[in-house]
């Protein structure tokens, strides 16, 4: 099975979708000659990977560096090339963005965890030092998993597994609505052979119904009071990707057949205003639903998103779900590059969540003037590098503010782990419990059942948690202590006076445990005990302690 179009064909296209730049067609000649005798585990020549993901990314409209940085992406870790020889050739822009995909390769994630998924995801962000060496990773990625069906079950799984936990998040993260589809199609079907085909099957199905619906029953009215609106629009369908039905069926807990929103209507304008009058003409030929409608243009959801929703009753009670938006509020959706943390439902952004949403808007609005986009750019690392995000011996990705140690590791881990710990080791080598930890670093904690926290700790530790369970600790083995000091001067005092605990206990109106630490501290005089109890022996001369329990 052929997975690429022949090289030839795919050169042709990419030089025509970039206009024959001659920076990319060197970069083709380049690629060529070095992955030259390299294949694909599919059987093809190894060139035709990089040029399907400079195409893609052109197709995306994006700049020129970055189209060649596609087809260059493999050339410094699979073939003899050098970042120096690619800086020589191509500048250092290039060479830039493929050192940062050379870079970002380095990482693999190894959890099925989803708090680490958000955490690998950050690390991917935080090592990336210009956010386009991240759009050619999720491109690059899209294209591995067209090709996914040559390999063992296992490992479709582990790759379906990391697409949809870290990949397709990102995609969406930054915007990349169109990407983010093909990257869960992809990983689903390969996840649950079962269940895509049935999803499928049943789509296949209900579109074909449904299109039938709309050419007859809705589009021509709409066309027809669009065109006496004098608005030259252009209607389409708008389709739900297959992995978004299957997974509003399960969050949902319905069926396929409840369903009703597999195909809607999207209407692309040329002006904001006349996205407004196209609604009124909806709503002037059918019934709005309740509740259905969102204005996401004068209020754009937080990754830039931008158009109206409405739901109507259409002919034959029909529910219809339209989507109305401009050209370049259509671009920005499909394949524009904007962010927003995903927020779970019901919980509010944290405050760092927030700044680094606001710092990602800014950088989608640098996009429009380039000038701005290297601050804009350095402006999103700083926010990132706030945190450091480290792997523990499992492969699950830890995030600590910055300046964190082991010992604010461990005990992010678990409060056991940070109690027991007597040193660390930082991929491989053995490092200082105060040592600074760095993004990308593998951790391990050596322990000890002996080890207690020491109070030296508190100097150097980083984090609330850990500050907060060494205090927690230190208070508990300060009180045990004084308990134990404590009952011993009991011992003492009550031998000397034949004085009986329980009645001393009762007399002073404490607990056991209060009345020893109390001693151990010296808050309780000797001579006010014996004022306050029946004496069983003779009492000592007077003098000494102070009469009074001190404060």
């Amino acid at each position: 099975m052929s997975y690429y179009p022949p090289l030839e064909e795919l050169k042709k296209e990419l030089l025509r979708e970039t206009d024959d730049d001659p920076l990319v067609k060197k970069a083709i000649e380049f690629a060529e000659k070095k992955h030259a005798g390299q294949r694909r585990k599919t059987g093809e020549p190894y060139a035709v990977h990089p040029l399907w993901v400079a195409l893609e990314l052109a197709k995306m409209k994006l700049d020129t560096p970055t189209v060649v940085a596609g087809v260059l992406h493999d050339t410094v870790e699979d073939t003899d090339a050098t970042l120096e020889e690619i800086r020589e050739l191509f500048g250092e822009e290039v060479a830039r963005l493929v050192d940062g995909v050379t870079k970002l390769d380095k990482h693999r994630f190894r959890s099925k965890n989803e708090a680490s998924a958000e955490n690998f995801r950050k690390l991917l962000l935080a090592t990336a030092e210009d956010i386009r060496t991240l759009i050619i990773k999720l491109v690059d990625r899209l294209d591995n998993l067209r090709s996914l069906g040559i390999f063992p079950r296992e490992k479709q799984r582990r790759i379906a597994t990391e697409t949809l936990l870290v990949y397709a998040p990102l995609a969406h993260l930054l915007g990349m609505w169109e990407v983010k589809s093909r990257l869960e199609d992809l990983a689903f079907k390969y996840l649950y052979p079962e269940e895509y085909e049935r999803v499928k099957t049943f789509v296949g199905k209900a579109k074909k119904e449904l299109e039938e619906y709309l050419k007859k029953y809705v589009l021509p009215d709409l066309k027809r009071e669009l065109e006496r609106a004098g608005i030259r629009a252009t209607v389409q369908y708008r389709s739900k990707h297959l992995y978004s039905i299957w997974e509003k069926t399960k969050r949902k807990g319905i069926s396929l057949e409840e369903v009703h929103d597999v195909l809607g209507v999207r209407i692309i304008t040329d002006s904001v205003m006349e996205c407004y009058t196209a609604l009124g003409i909806v709503h002037q030929l059918w019934k709005p639903v309740a509740g259905k409608f969102k204005d996401y243009i004068s209020m754009p959801k937080p990754n830039l998103y931008q158009s109206l929703h409405t739901t109507v009753v259409g002919p034959k009670g029909r529910w219809v779900e339209f989507q109305i938006r401009t050209w370049d509020m259509h671009y920005v959706a499909e394949k524009g590059v904007a962010a927003h943390w995903a927020y779970k439902a019901g919980r509010k952004p944290k405050p760092q969540e927030e700044r680094i949403t606001k710092a990602l808007r800014e950088l989608v609005e640098s996009f429009k003037n380039p000038a701005e986009y290297e601050e804009v750019t350095k402006k999103l690392r700083d926010e990132l590098e706030k945190e450091v995000f480290v792997y523990t011996p499992k492969g699950d990705v830890i995030a600590l503010p910055k300046g964190s140690t082991p010992v604010d590791f461990a005990y992010a881990i678990h409060t056991e782990l940070g109690h027991r710990c007597v040193g660390a080791k930082v991929d491989g080598r053995i490092v200082p419990l105060d040592y600074r930890l760095k993004t990308g670093e593998r951790v391990e904690i050596i322990t000890s059942p002996n080890k207690k926290p020491s109070p030296e700790w508190l100097r150097f530790v980083k984090t609330a948690k850990a500050r907060q369970r060494i205090r927690q600790f230190l208070k508990k083995e300060l009180e045990r202590e004084l308990l134990e000091r404590g009952k011993k001067i009991w011992a003492k005092i009550a031998e000397k006076y034949g004085l009986d605990l329980d009645e001393v206990l009762k007399k002073i109106n404490k607990s056991e445990k209060e009345f020893f630490v109390q001693l151990a501290r010296g808050r309780l005089a000797e001579s006010w005990l014996l004022s306050q109890t029946e004496r069983r022996t003779k009492t000592p001369a007077e003098g000494g302690l102070s009469p009074e329990e001190k404060t």
